[in-house]
């Protein structure tokens, strides 16, 4: 295959992106948002708060993990976060595995990059990781209240997990904590 086909095929794959369904809602009474809806406005939000942000970051890492921060969810599929269905192991193991169903229907050097963007994501390993991570988990929060609900509102979820991710965003920075008391207020 020439390098032209072989860079269409990738593009076409990542399309896949678009048809992840995700659980929360565009507006009230309105359709469930996809992953390439999410991370646009994931990208956004981080742009816009990234001038807020106490810690200093490199914006286009920042803006680049949070393109790839999902992209597992193509094979893996959107696995609610305080879900009690999917152990949280089988989710991590999911992910790795579409990980590497991924990254050899891109570019070699772009697949490169992309891998290690998202097990940088998943590690938290960098300042820009825990911003994107950090940013990552207070927009849903957002969106409920915006929507008033969404997809989860009847299914079981774990409120121990919930409870513990957001005493672990109130530790790792004052601007999200001051997000989430406006948005729990």
């Amino acid at each position: 295959m020439n390098d032209a086909a072989s860079l269409i095929n990738s593009i076409v794959f990542l399309n896949k992106f678009k048809h992840v369904q995700r659980l929360s809602l565009i507006s009230k009474e309105g359709r469930r948002e996809t992953d390439a809806e999410h991370t646009w406005h994931l990208v956004m939000t981080i742009w816009m708060l990234s001038e807020k942000y106490e810690k200093k970051i490199d914006l286009n890492k920042a803006i680049k993990m949070a393109l790839v921060h999902d992209l597992v969810e193509i094979i893996a599929g959107d696995v609610y976060a305080h879900s009690t269905e999917v152990s949280k192991e089988q989710k991590r193991m999911n992910e790795i595995n579409a990980m590497k169903e991924i990254v050899p229907q891109l570019p070699i050097r772009f697949g490169k990059e992309v891998r290690e963007l998202w097990e940088e994501y998943e590690e938290r390993s960098s300042e820009e990781a825990k911003f994107v991570w950090l940013t990552d988990k207070i927009m849903p929060r957002i969106i409920y209240k915006l929507t008033e609900g969404d997809s989860t509102d009847d299914m079981e979820s774990d409120t121990t997990h919930d409870q513990e991710q957001i005493k672990k965003i109130r530790g790792m920075s004052k601007l999200f904590s001051e997000l989430l008391d406006e948005i729990y207020n």
